[in-house]
This record gives C-alpha cells, sequence and structure tokens, in this order.
C-alpha cells in the first residue's frame, strides 16, 4: 500500500470513483512464527512443535528461495507490519480502498503440503485456531481462510466441521496437488520413496472418495479455494535457483490442472451446487480451458488419453484368452482397485510373458506365433 512516487494514484482515489464496494478475494497476512509454535504446542504437545520448529528453520534465504518477501521489507516496513497485525490491516483498508478483504496466510502455503500423518492435522488444527484468534476483533471487515487438509477425505471432514461450527470461519483453502510417491520406489526402496512423488488431485482417478469432502462443503455453505501453484521438483517451474522463473504463471497452472481435474472427474456434475475459487492465476488459463472444451466437443473427437499398458504392434495381445483362463487384473495390472492414478507395475516385455506361460505352463506357451501372429509369413 505504501506510495512510492510523489504523484501516484491511491488506493483510496480509486475507490472513491466507483459506485460498489471493493472485495479483496486474496488478502495476505504474515503469520509471527513464535504465534504459530503457541498454537501448535496448544494443540499436539511440545514434542510435535520443536518437529515442526525444525522444519521452520531450513533456510529460506537462498538462491532457490520461495519468496521475495522473505527478507528485510526497508521502505515498505509499515506495510509489512500491517500484514502481519490484523487490527492494523483494518484501519488501514479505507487508504488501500478496500470495503471488505478474504485473508489468507503465506505460511498456510507451505502448510498445505505437509505430508507427515502425525504432524499434519496437527498443524493444520493450530493454524486455524491462530486464524480465528487473529481476527475475532476485526471480523467486521476481514475474514481468515480455514486450511484444509486433503490428504484423507475423513481428516478434511473433520477439520471442515471444526472450523466453521466452532471456529465460525467462513472461507477455506484446500491442498489441490496432493503429492504421493510411485507406488513401485515405495515397495523396491522406500527410503527414495520422497524423491519419487507423483501429482494427483482430489478431483479425478479417486472416485467418489472425496465426495464427501465436497458434500460438506455444500452443508456448510463454504467455497474450497485453489491457491496451489505448480512449482517445484520435478514441475516445469523447477528452478533451484531462479524465484521468478518458478513463480511467473505458477498459479495460473495450478489453477487449471485442478479445474480440469475437477470437470474430468465429475464433480460439477454429482455437486452442480458446490462452487470454487481458484486464487492468483488470472484468466487466461480459464479462457483456454473453456475454448478447448468446446473444440473437442464440437469437433466429435475423443479426448486423447495416455495408454499405461501398451503392446508394441508385432505383438498379438487379447485380453480374451487371459479372462478364459483365470487370470485376475491384478496379475497383470497390479492392484488397480487400490491406485488412485493407474501406474505400470509389469514391464510386460517377452521375458515376463515368457516366464508366467512357463510357470502357469500354457499350451504353446513358449511357442513365438502365440503372440506374434503372422510370423515367418
Amino acid at each position: 500500500m505504501t506510495s512510492h512516487g510523489e504523484n501516484s494514484l491511491t488506493g483510496a482515489d480509486i475507490r472513491a470513483r466507483l459506485d460498489h464496494p471493493v472485495v479483496d478475494a486474496d488478502g495476505h497476512m504474515i503469520e509471527c512464527t513464535f504465534a504459530v509454535l503457541d498454537f501448535v504446542r496448544q494443540v499436539g504437545g511440545m514434542e510435535i512443535a520443536n518437529r515442526y520448529e525444525d522444519q521452520l528453520k531450513l533456510d529460506p534465504t537462498g538462491s532457490g528461495r520461495r519468496a521475495v518477501w522473505v527478507g528485510n521489507s526497508g521502505p515498505g516496513s509499515i506495510d509489512r507490519a500491517t500484514a502481519m497485525l490484523p487490527k492494523l490491516y483494518r484501519a488501514r483498508l479505507d487508504e488501500a480502498g478496500i470495503d471488505y478483504g478474504v485473508v489468507y496466510g503465506t505460511l498456510a502455503l507451505s502448510v498445505l503440503r505437509v505430508d507427515d500423518d502425525e504432524l499434519r492435522p496437527v498443524v493444520f488444527r493450530a493454524m486455524n485456531m491462530l486464524y480465528a484468534d487473529m481476527f475475532k476483533e476485526v471480523s467486521d471487515r476481514l475474514t481468515p481462510a480455514a486450511l484444509i487438509p486433503m490428504s484423507d477425505p475423513d481428516e478434511a471432514v473433520s477439520e471442515l466441521e471444526f472450523a466453521v461450527n466452532e471456529l465460525g470461519l467462513k472461507a477455506i483453502v484446500v491442498n489441490t496437488m496432493l503429492q504421493r510417491p510411485a507406488p513401485e520406489v515405495l515397495a523396491e526402496a522406500p527410503h527414495l520413496a520422497h524423491l519419487s512423488l507423483d501429482l494427483t488431485s482430489p478431483g479425478i482417478d479417486v472416485g467418489g472418495v472425496y465426495d464427501p469432502v465436497w458434500a460438506k462443503c455444500v452443508e456448510l455453505g463454504v467455497v474450497p479455494s485453489c491457491h496451489n501453484a505448480f512449482r517445484g521438483r520435478g514441475s516445469t517451474h523447477g528452478s533451484p535457483s531462479n524465484y521468478c522463473f518458478n513463480s511467473l504463471n505458477s498459479f495460473g497452472h495450478g489453477s487449471e490442472f485442478f479445474c480440469r481435474s475437477l470437470i474430468f472427474g465429475g464433480v460439477p456434475h454429482r455437486f452442480p451446487d458446490l462452487k470454487f475459487c481458484f486464487l492468483e492465476g488470472g484468466t487466461g488459463w480459464a479462457a483456454q480451458l473453456y475454448n478447448s472444451l468446446f473444440e473437442y466437443w464440437e469437433k466429435q473427437e475423443p479426448i486423447p488419453w495416455i495408454k499405461v499398458h501398451d503392446v508394441p504392434d508385432f505383438v498379438h495381445f487379447t485380453h480374451k484368452r487371459h479372462v478364459k483362463a483365470g487370470l485376475a487384473c491384478q496379475e497383470c495390472h497390479g492392484p488397480v482397485e487400490a491406485m488412485d492414478r493407474v501406474t505400470r507395475v509389469a514391464d510386460l516385455k517377452m521375458p515376463w510373458c515368457v516366464d508366467c506361460h512357463t510357470e502357469k505352463q500354457v499350451e504353446n506357451g513358449r511357442d513365438c506365433w502365440t503372440c506374434h501372429a503372422g510370423i515367418g509369413q
């Protein structure tokens, strides 16, 4: 809000020319670490608080730092203080030309990625209690967004009920990019699993697992908001040295990913009254997605799917023979019924097939023409 020019147009000047309220749908606060840890201790005890404090001590000031506001704020110190003190924040809303603000945490962006099953529910609960306490005296013009964990649907429903019914919070933000270790690496080298995280969404490839979460949002009258950025290891925004390279349009990519997953996962169809909010990514991605959907529909072309279990053209394979022989799907495809995202568990190469045919004593199972029709013709 601080002006660095002599004749700058202020937010109050712009507001004076408008005949409608101005709502800041993506305001930001900066949490005080000592206050966060106080609430973590209150919820989970000293040991959990110490573990979380160790995570917070990771140095964010190197060349790969995640945010430009990590360092000193210089001439904008009053603005930094404003983001940390809700009463000062409220007092300066008129100066900024804002009538009402929905406020999201800054530390919250990293909290949404906490995947430790013991740490996560404690930290989410503590953050929401902190937000409710911070903003309870300025609720006429500011409302904080509660953090809802999405790693486990039951955990999400529980935190929704607590944040809305007990704390009285009115806005929520959910983790829309879930990172799970590749099952092959988890099985063969669990100590390396954290280096092979697959990106998944609660909107697609999970059936109705998250339907209780969406139903609870409808019941409580809250709108799930997406505030995820597609950046970091394994992404198109993963430079270890350049923050700006990683930041540009990363939120747009995150919003498009979640929106697309909701559409193709059928969530809006099953919950037509549920609305979603997409933050900080502009609208260009949405216009492009909207146009692409209509292009596919008007051309009546099938949506291109990525075939996971594929074999070369010179291999003659039919499911019919294998089904008649009594093979279960899982023998070749693994536990597909439990997969959030279908992955290949067998290489489907000739040695693997021949070994299986030999083990099961398949008639003519080792003959070339059994799998390679037309060979020798």
